[in-house]
């Protein structure tokens, strides 16, 4: 995946994702974290291997409230394939400072 925005802090930033769903994988209060490849102010590139599921996409620094980048939803594709698709790929968001 790619995020992009403003704000990250590459030292201590992490994306993370929460399911949307009770009783499912990633609940609140265990968010699974994902594997950044690429940490920069403006940019985040990772991965992270999820059941299909709908989930909130959030982004933190070390000080700061958590800023939620948007909702994804991991589904199978049909035909019985092993396929997961991620939509959207890509996120776009700014962290507020100050």
């Amino acid at each position: 995946f790619l995020i992009t925005g403003t704000n990250f802090d590459p030292a201590s930033v992490r994306v993370q994702f929460v399911s949307t769903a009770a009783g499912t994988a990633c609940p609140a209060a265990s968010p699974c974290t994902a594997s950044l490849t690429a940490r920069e102010a403006t940019r985040l590139a990772g991965s992270i291997v999820l059941p299909a599921g709908t989930y909130t996409v959030n982004v933190l620094n070390a000080a700061g409230n958590p800023a939620t980048a948007g909702t994804v939803t991991v589904a199978e594709p049909g035909g019985g394939g092993s396929t997961i698709t991620l939509r959207p790929s890509s996120l776009a968001f700014q962290f507020r400072t100050g």
